[in-house]
């Protein structure tokens, strides 16, 4: 009894922390043996309920960067308990359908993970989705390994991850050697060392110019108790334009998401005060950059009983891209008066263009950025949430010089949005992100080793502009080749804009799931789901 309970610690604290972001090596450890060990542990009484205690601690350890609640409230513990109970629950349903003893046939194995893949793959699409940790992510510590996301993606790391374990859980319970689950699990990094001698097609070079504005929420936009801390939106601009004044010559300039207060359209900024602050931070030539004070750039508003000139976000914007003569792409929230809606939107601005043309968030956030249901309204007034944006249409590729799509924030964890924009013709992924409502914990690290995933996954370079959080360039393998601390400035860079065929860009999820799906309907293995609710 006392090996069994020390099995299933040792398991706990192999699974839990063989992620990346906390301790990677042992990552290589949980994709061979830690699940294994703990089935191994496993007393043969109450299954389901010892899968999902074991596996919603996991979660906890795992999300524990949701427990920030400085600014998020104490709704979010709510939240994290109920996440991490729900990926348990579905762990104690796979834990069921393992036998409990003696010899696995190799089709309930097959049929294990690949129940395991579709059940990770179903979060995509619960409420919002949740794309966090599937247990393929302890493949990606290593280079090598990681490049096995190339052929299914990270949910195709899951099921060999889940693979690779059963197989060893076989062979421990039959006494036999290790060949097998060890031969498996060598595929990946076998794959991966041949996958990063290929040689890539480097087409293009783009001289990127990477804003992090480093802001808490409180400074960005007043927030209750904490007033002090409340940076002026024109100060918060004249920060940007001193950050980039003497910025080297780019092709592209990237703000992050949100990176300003107000909508994107909203004449706000007394246009004298503008011009006074960028003909003092840059100087007089600044003025032949700026955009026409008309719509939606300026427009006149009566103040204090006189008619003056106004400008909006936009106005700034545009004249960063006149100025630098640079493609310029700004994460700002936008009010679509045609169709009475709120986006969270990134905006793509030319050299001495007025046509504007933006990508709308896909997926967004309940509570903080939509509201599933109105009887909750009340309480998200509580918290100084009024206003809430509607969900986008679809990926747009933006790009003169290089053509790129752009995600928002949490979108780059989606497999399938990113894939999406690769088929489109994108072969540059920017990413916009303000990970700064959860300031002090691992989510900045956890979302970029979601990030170097997508990359990987398509075969193109990703960049990534952060308020905070990690600012960087990521090649087609994964690599961090440039990246910005944790404080305020401009990551510069000339990037090559190299270009991988990868099997996932040809299949994307249907590959892996198709599979998955095939073993399951063929081989008959999952009736032991409908005996849960009566498992002792």
């Amino acid at each position: 009894m006392l090996l069994r309970v020390l099995g299933i610690i040792a398991s706990f604290f192999i699974v839990a922390w063989g992620q990346p972001v906390r301790a990677g090596s042992l990552g290589a450890i949980a994709a061979v043996a830690g699940f294994c060990l703990f089935f191994f542990s496993l007393p043969q009484g109450r299954r389901f309920l010892h899968g999902t205690l074991w596996f919603t601690c996991v979660q906890l350890v795992q999300l524990s960067w949701m427990t920030a609640i400085e600014f998020q409230g104490f709704y979010i513990l709510f939240v994290y308990a109920l996440v991490a109970l729900g990926m348990g629950c579905q762990f104690g349903l796979l834990t069921v359908c393992i036998p409990a003893s003696g010899k696995i046939p190799f089709l309930r194995i097959l049929s294990c993970a690949a129940l395991w893949t579709v059940m990770e793959w179903s979060r995509l699409f619960i409420a919002c989705g949740f794309s966090w940790n599937p247990i393929g992510l302890a493949l990606t510590h290593y280079a090598a390994s990681l490049q096995f996301a190339s052929v299914f993606g990270v949910y195709g790391l899951s099921f060999w991850v889940m693979l690779v374990n059963l197989l060893a859980l076989n062979a421990s319970r039959m006494k036999r050697n290790f060949a097998l689950p060890l031969c498996f699990a060598c595929v990946p990094y076998l794959f991966g060392w041949a996958h990063l001698s290929r040689q890539s097609s480097a087409i293009k070079t783009l001289d990127v110019a990477l804003v992090q504005t480093a802001w808490l929420p409180s400074q960005k936009t007043p927030h209750p108790d904490r007033m002090r801390e409340f940076v002026e939106p024109i100060e918060q601009w004249w920060r940007i334009f001193k950050c980039v004044k003497d910025n080297p010559p780019c092709d592209l300039i990237a703000l992050p998401e949100a990176a300003v207060p107000l909508q994107s359209d909203f004449s706000f900024y007394r246009y004298a005060e503008a011009k006074r602050m960028l003909i003092a931070e840059v100087g007089p030539q600044v003025v032949q950059a700026f955009p026409p004070l008309k719509p939606p750039f300026a427009e006149q508003r009566v103040l204090t009983n006189e008619k003056i000139w106004c400008v909006s976000n936009l106005f700034f914007c545009q004249t960063l891209a006149n100025l630098y003569r640079a493609e310029v792409v700004a994460g700002l929230d936008h009010a679509d008066v045609i169709v009475r809606k709120n986006f969270n939107s990134a905006f793509y601005f030319k050299p001495d263009s007025d046509r504007l043309d933006r990508n709308d968030k896909q997926i967004l956030l309940p509570l903080g950025e939509y509201l599933p249901f109105e009887w909750m309204r009340p309480w998200t007034k509580s918290y100084g949430i009024f206003d809430f944006f509607s969900h986008g249409a679809g990926t747009k590729i933006f790009g003169d010089k290089v053509p790129f799509s752009v995600s928002i924030c949490y979108e780059e964890t989606f497999p399938f949005i990113m894939r999406d924009a690769r088929a489109k013709g994108a072969e540059l992924f920017v990413n916009l992100t303000n990970d700064n409502y959860y300031p002090h914990s691992t989510l900045h690290e956890q979302h970029f080793f979601h990030a170097r995933l997508r990359a990987v996954e398509n075969g193109i370079p990703l960049i990534r502009v952060c308020n905070a959080g990690i600012t960087a360039v990521i090649d087609p393998f994964g690599s961090k080749i440039a990246a910005l601390g944790a404080a305020e400035g401009v990551l510069n860079h000339r990037l090559t804009v190299e270009r991988i065929p990868t099997l996932f860009a040809l299949w994307g999820d249907a590959g892996i799931i198709s599979i998955c799906l095939c073993i399951l309907l063929f081989g008959l293995e999952i009736k032991p789901l409908f005996r849960v609710l009566s498992y002792r």
